[in-house]
Formats: C-alpha cells, structure tokens, sequence
C-alpha cells in the first residue's frame, strides 16, 4: 500500500467516524432533547413526493452506480501488486533516452546466486514497492545443518550486489528464511541439537 492510499484511508476512516458519531449524538439529542427542542415528529411529505416523481428511479440507479463504482475503484485500489516491473536508472539516463532494468529478473538472479552460496532451497525472488523504496525480497527455506555465518556472509553479498547495482539507494534488497519442519528429524533423547 502506497503512502498516498494509506493517508486517504485514514481521512475516509475519520470522516466516516465522525458522521456516524454526530448522527448518533444527534438520535440521543432528538430523543432525550439535551440541546434545544426538535419536533417530535417528522413530516416525510416532501420524500413521498420526490419518491413518485418521474425522476426518481433514474436518479436512484445513478447514484447506486456511481458509488458502485467508487467502490470497485476502492476495492481495487487495495488489492495485492504483482510486483514491480522494471525501474530507471538515473545515473545511466539522460535526455537522449532512459534505461529501464527488469527488477523481476534482477531478483530471480539474486535469489538463484543466494541459494548457490546457502544451505538454503526453493529460493524465490520477488521485487516489491515499499512506500516509495524497490525492495528485492528472497524467501526460501532454511536447511537444518546451514550456519549462521554462512548465511549472514551470503546475505550481505546479494545486499551489497543490490547496492552496487542501484547506487541511487532506492532499490534495497531482503532475506527472508524460515525451515522446513518436514526435514527436520526427531533426535534422540539426551542428544542436545542446536538449530
């Protein structure tokens, strides 16, 4: 999610709570009359008019359209990315032309280069936006005999691979490891085991 569609939810949240707090403050008013008198019943003669009017059904239909679709822009505006395609480098583009790199192929040759160097499997690479930053994420499962110093020395290569590869600081890369419980035997009991 964006920074731009997370500071507009968080505006549509506010405003949407507070007219639901005013209108039930406003009930609570016209039935306990805290604050001045309102009428103590309604006249609706003005709706029963505008409902047998000719124009009504079509204003009806409309406004449920539109806010059909306000809706389905909404939905869709929160609806998962595939990923980042590609980004420009601006070291490397002027005005004569731009030079644009195929992130999804950057992070499947990360994450191959990752696995090579690992005790690592099923590495997978993905590139993602992350407000305003190109995030080169690797998942893959952990082998249970790998070390830490391995991992972390694997790691920090793809992360200064990335770096070097997009000086400009908005591309950075990330390791995500978890195991595979299947793998993993039971030991023996008395026989310590350090994962």
């Amino acid at each position: 999610m964006t920074r731009r569609l997370a500071t507009i939810d968080r505006l549509v949240t506010a405003l949407v709570g507070i007219a639901l707090i005013t209108g039930g403050l406003a009930l609570l008013n016209w039935r306990y009359d805290w604050i001045g008198s309102w009428p103590a019943r309604l006249d609706l003669g003005g709706v029963d008019d505008m409902e047998s009017s000719t124009w009504w059904p079509w204003a009806f239909a409309a406004a449920g359209v539109v806010i059909g679709l306000v809706g389905l822009a909404w939905l869709l505006s929160h609806a998962p990315r595939r990923g980042e395609r590609t980004v420009r480098l601006s070291e490397a583009s002027d005005r004569t032309g731009a030079i644009r790199i195929d992130l999804h192929s950057v992070a499947q040759a990360v994450a191959a280069d990752f696995e090579a160097r690992t005790s690592t499997t099923r590495v997978k690479g993905t590139a993602r936006r992350h407000r305003g930053t190109h995030v080169i994420e690797l998942r893959g499962q952990l082998d249970p005999h790998a070390t830490g110093d391995s991992i972390e020395s694997a790691a920090a290569r793809c992360t200064q691979d990335v770096s070097e590869a997009f000086p400009d600081g908005t591309t950075v890369c990330r390791v995500l490891l978890g195991h595979d419980r299947r793998r993993i035997r039971p030991t023996r009991a008395g026989t310590p085991r350090v994962h």
